[in-house]
């Protein structure tokens, strides 16, 4: 046997064997230079033996579901043919499908994305891959023909859900997302994820991830509608980083900015988390304080999650009372699909 191969194999054997572990704990191991350690390791990633977390200089080590061998679990049982049949069965589409909108985060933290993070999902809640994958194609049928396809990205007109939702009070003019915020049975989307993700742990890169996601399609519909200023709907809870704050400075959109305030009480209530219609409203109605500013012909605003759309049309309404603006429209990172549905998020 070539004796670099045996040293990756004894390297990817102790990992599957610690299920977690170190550089420096191979390195004790082995009793081998770092640099061979690294290289063995990046190798054993690249052929998807192992995977990695953390940054340095805490990494850690992990095999990933691609370990489950014969070595491991013996001919023929379920675990192997599982991890072993995506290679052969998976379609481009869906590979595709599952590349753009699957996104899986453990329980520890740890992110895996696509196809990859699909196989993991399935393992976890012990799902036969095959048949699963299916079921996630099939079920996003529904949910594609409402996308609109650009070369800078993908957006949704989800306007049809505004008369559904507020009748003859809709103030908001059209209605727009980047994606949807979950489907059914498969949970949230890869940008609904990233974002509620980003929002909890307050991790600057992960907005930055978002940013890179989303900028060229923002940018893409400003320039289509010809808007004349943007609004961002300000944050309820105080965190430290502000997820809308940052999003806000990261994009860089160069529009003038409409100042809408948030009025705090001595118990502040997300919206979003609100069962009721009605309630919303109320809060939306009375949470939001528009100062006398500047007229534009056409505003955008923007927001992370959009459940029932109350935030943006009681914003919307103000705006137009105070002849602020004549038209607006609300651009939502991820909304729901049904015409109201509360988002669960933090």
């Amino acid at each position: 046997m070539n004796p670099t191969k045996s040293v990756a194999n004894d390297i990817y054997r102790f990992v599957v064997k610690q299920k977690q572990t170190t550089a420096k704990d191979i390195q004790n191991e082995f009793r081998v230079s770092q640099v061979t350690i690294f290289k063995h390791l990046k190798q054993l990633i690249e052929e998807g033996k192992i995977s990695k977390v953390g940054t340095p200089p805490k990494v850690v080590y992990y095999p990933t579901i691609n370990f489950i061998d014969l070595q491991v679990h013996g001919k023929g049982s379920k675990l192997e043919s599982e991890a072993k049949s995506p290679s052969i069965k998976v379609e481009a589409k869906t590979q595709k499908l599952l590349n753009e909108k699957f996104l899986y985060i453990s329980a520890s933290g740890f992110i895996s994305e696509g196809f990859e993070g699909f196989i993991i999902w399935c393992n976890t809640k012990t799902e036969n891959f095959d048949k699963t994958l299916k079921e996630y194609f099939s079920t996003w049928q529904k949910y594609l023909k409402f996308y609109a396809h650009t070369k800078h990205g993908d957006f949704i007109d989800a306007s049809f859900k505004l008369k559904e939702t507020f009748g003859e009070k809709t103030a908001l003019d059209k209605l727009l997302y980047l994606d949807f915020y979950a489907i059914e049975r498969f949970g949230k989307t890869k940008l609904a994820m990233l974002t509620f993700q980003a929002k909890q742990s307050q991790d600057i890169k992960l907005i930055d991830g978002i940013v890179a996601q989303t900028k060229n399609i923002i940018d893409y519909i400003i320039q289509k509608e010809k808007f004349n200023a943007i609004g961002f709907v300000p944050p309820t809870v105080s965190r430290k980083v502000q997820f809308m704050n940052v999003l806000e400075r990261k994009l860089d959109l160069q529009l003038p900015k409409v100042e809408i305030q948030k009025i705090i009480y001595d118990t502040p209530v997300q919206q979003k988390t609100l069962k009721d219609k009605n309630d919303r409203i109320e809060n939306a109605e009375k949470t939001f304080y528009i100062p006398t500013q500047k007229s534009y012909k056409k505003i955008l605003l923007i927001d992370d999650f959009v459940g029932s759309g109350s935030t943006f049309n009681q914003i919307a309404l103000k705006l137009k009372e105070k002849g602020i603006a004549r038209k607006v429209y609300g651009l939502a990172l991820t909304g729901s699909f049904k015409g109201f549905e509360t988002i669960n998020q933090i």
